[in-house]
């Protein structure tokens, strides 16, 4: 359970810094995510001793092949989508979306089935969900801030050439 929370919480910043620093396409950097899980997948399978039985089941119920395809493809489908919103949005976006995917199901669970919610519970969500806003919405402004930055010097190429009054100084730029 600890590999599995750690490997998926550093999954969305290494596909961030990949794309920030190798330009690939969303499809290939799905492709190689889910052959190497696929690589894990059978390997456990295999070596647990439960492949076999699998198979055995699989071949003697067909219609759950059925199933077995139809859950394949949601998954490629959802893990195609994750990796574009990262490549375009970037992680924290992606983190904002999952955190209000996974309170929204919490709470349409609690309605549908009358869970009983303890108050320490429903405070500690409140704090998870704060903390995964504020640091999310600090880095984006931290990004956009520093894009508007980069924007200013390269629509004033003066400002750096400013020597003892020499050059104008241009009109100071505003962050937007």
């Amino acid at each position: 359970m600890v590999g599995y929370l750690l490997t998926d919480s550093l999954t969305s910043n290494a596909e961030d810094r990949i794309y920030q620093h190798v330009h690939l396409d969303p499809g290939h950097m799905l492709l190689g995510m889910q052959a190497a899980s696929g690589i894990v997948a059978w390997c456990t399978l295999l070596v647990s001793g439960q492949l076999g039985p699998a198979v055995l089941f699989l071949a003697g119920h067909s219609k759950a092949l059925v199933h077995v395809f139809v859950l394949v493809l949601a998954e490629a489908c959802g893990a195609y989508a994750c990796t574009v919103t990262v490549r375009l949005f970037g992680p924290a976006v992606f983190t904002l979306l999952l955190m209000s995917h996974q309170i929204l199901s919490l709470l349409i669970s609690v309605a549908l089935f009358n869970h009983r919610v303890s108050p320490w519970s429903c405070f500690c969500l409140v704090v998870v969900a704060l903390v995964v806003l504020t640091s999310s919405i600090r880095r984006v402004t931290t990004t956009r801030q520093g894009v508007s930055k980069e924007r200013c010097r390269r629509s004033n190429p003066t400002l750096g050439r400013i020597r003892h009054g020499a050059v104008r100084r241009p009109a100071p730029c505003t962050a937007s």
